[in-house]
């Protein structure tokens, strides 16, 4: 990890901080909590706070492309996102709630639990989920998925 942490900052056990992070004063980071400036800078602001198990992300792979994916795939054979997320100055992130890169929680805002964070919050709004239930989108390749995974494999 690199970056910069302020004072009266309370880290819980199990946590994974990683890569580029910045830290303010007075941040709580609760027990099994992921944050993961890999790809970006993550920015917990003053006063902020992450419950359990929250994960925040600034690189993910695009589960919509259509191409292979995770960590053990060449690179060229991969689509991923990245970009910063912020947490802004007094905001609050729900129990198991995921923020995704290129996020900014605004000032004040509070996100209820399990939410996916997919778009920035503006300052104080109070963002809760709104369904639990999956729902087809769209249909990736599987005749290009297949087709890398065969260059990738030497089949």
């Amino acid at each position: 990890m690199h970056g910069t942490i302020g004072d009266n900052v309370r880290v819980d056990d199990f946590c994974i901080l990683k890569g580029s992070l910045n830290i303010g004063s007075f941040v709580h980071i609760s027990a099994f909590s992921s944050v993961s400036g890999t790809r970006g800078t993550v920015t917990l602001c003053d006063f902020s706070g992450l419950a359990n198990r929250v994960s925040i992300y600034t690189g993910s792979d695009d589960y919509s492309a259509d191409s292979l994916s995770n960590p053990t795939v060449p690179q060229q054979f991969v689509t991923t996102i990245s970009g910063d997320v912020v947490i802004g100055r007094a905001a609050l992130i729900g129990a198991h709630s995921v923020v995704l890169p290129g996020v900014t929680v605004g000032d004040a805002a509070s996100v209820g639990a399990l939410c996916i964070v997919s778009r920035s919050v503006p300052p104080g709004v109070i963002a809760v989920a709104a369904r639990a239930a999956w729902k087809a989108v769209g249909i990736r390749s599987v005749a290009n998925i297949m087709n890398l995974a065969d260059q990738v494999s030497g089949a």
